[in-house]
């Protein structure tokens, strides 16, 4: 990321703009996407001691990847929905 801390304000997608400009700014809305994901992969780590780093990869990916959802089952897995297997890689 090129600028540290911003990732905590921004989900999925974000307009960055030079405030100090005198020009009128437009703000992009979001994408709308015409996907279902179908795929999913459930996920845990090999230790559980590691399980604060998966998390946090977790949600670098639900923020990163516009068409993933991230859901926690009752039984306690952790599933990445996505639209495809090369996606998903």
């Amino acid at each position: 990321m090129l600028i540290s801390g911003i990732d905590k304000m921004i989900l999925k997608t974000a307009t960055l703009t030079d405030a100090k400009e005198d020009i009128p700014m437009e703000i992009f809305r979001p994408l709308e996407y015409r996907t279902e994901s179908v795929f999913k992969v459930a996920c845990e780590p090999l230790m559980p001691s590691e399980l604060p780093k998966m998390l946090e990869g977790l949600r670098m990916i639900g923020k990163s990847y516009p068409l993933s959802k991230l859901k926690v089952e009752e039984s306690g897995e952790h599933i990445i929905y996505g639209t495809g297997e090369l996606y998903m890689d």
